[in-house]
């Protein structure tokens, strides 16, 4: 079984159902596929689920990994703040990468199996108060999908973070539990959160969105070294491509929001130059409270 939280038009569940229509046929007599909405295990318990071989494959956001590597927080460092995004899957496919699925490799009981997915940069959006600059942000209660390094940016910037499942993400917006939420465009499309009462859109990219591509080791122990070689293969044929089709479905996704009525802000340059200057003053700290380690500090551009 391959699972994910998200909904039957999200690219990363896309992209995952083509993944097991193109490996299903290569791993008979075993048989592959997929749950989503969180049908089988929720995002947060993917990590576990794999270790106990609960489910075969999942491509956990690496938000909700941190808890069994720390390291992964380094990705989500001020520093990266708005960074490019083919400069920031250089970093991925490059030595940082590598070093940090062979360290969450040692921590959870998996083989990370190719290269990351990503989905694009993280905003922040609301329900009645319009953002137009960080400042705006104080005070408010932004649910984010977990990441210790996006809770205390969250904080930094003055708003007071909310971990809220993706399951219950509406029932938080309508109930008034949350101000706003830290997600993408795409994923606002695909919960069709503009029902639930979000109104507004600060584009402030604030951090980047990867999923990393594991199997449970004690199922991938059980296939051929043929079968082991056509899950990374099918992988690594199509991952390419998914993170274009899911950079492109950021921009579609804007304008399916600008359609439903939501009104979409940026930061200016000034605010975000400033913005990311002061993150980065407190980045020392950041990184002492997460226990980041000094080789992969090493290894981000401006991470020490």
């Amino acid at each position: 079984m391959v699972s994910t939280e998200n909904t039957p038009d999200h690219p990363q569940t896309q992209f995952l159902d083509r993944f097991v229509q193109t490996v299903g046929p290569a791993l008979m007599p075993h048989s592959l596929t997929l749950k989503h909405s969180a049908e089988a295990v929720r995002g947060r318990d993917e990590a576990e689920a794999l270790t106990t071989a609960r489910i075969a494959f999942a491509a956990p956001g690496l938000w909700n990994l941190d808890a069994h590597q720390p390291d992964l927080n380094a990705l989500l460092l001020p520093s990266l703040m708005g960074r490019d995004p083919h400069t920031l899957a250089g970093l991925v496919d490059g030595p940082l990468g590598a070093l940090l699925s062979r360290k969450l490799m040692q921590s959870l009981d998996v083989v990370v199996i190719g290269r990351w997915l990503d989905l694009g940069p993280v905003h922040v959006f609301t329900v009645s108060r319009p953002v137009s600059r960080f400042a705006d942000l104080q005070g408010l209660r932004i649910r984010y999908a977990g990441g210790a390094m996006n809770e205390m940016l969250l904080k930094a910037l003055g708003a007071v973070p909310v971990l809220v499942p993706w399951p219950d993400v509406p029932e938080a917006l309508r109930s008034g539990r949350v101000d706003g939420i830290l997600t993408t465009p795409t994923t606002v499309v695909s919960g069709r959160l503009w029902q639930s009462g979000l109104r507004h859109g600060f584009l402030a990219g604030v951090s980047y969105s990867f999923f990393i591509p594991m199997a449970s080791r004690s199922v991938w122990t059980r296939l051929t070294p043929a079968q082991q070689a056509a899950v990374r293969a099918g992988w690594d044929d199509a991952v390419e491509a998914g993170r274009e089709e899911a950079r492109a479905s950021q921009d579609q996704a804007q304008q399916r929001l600008q359609g439903a009525g939501m009104s979409l802000q940026s930061p200016s340059a000034g605010d975000l130059a400033a913005t990311r200057a002061m993150l980065v003053v407190q980045q020392p700290a950041l990184i002492a409270a997460v226990g980041i380690s000094a080789d992969v500090q090493a290894a981000v551009p401006g991470g020490e």
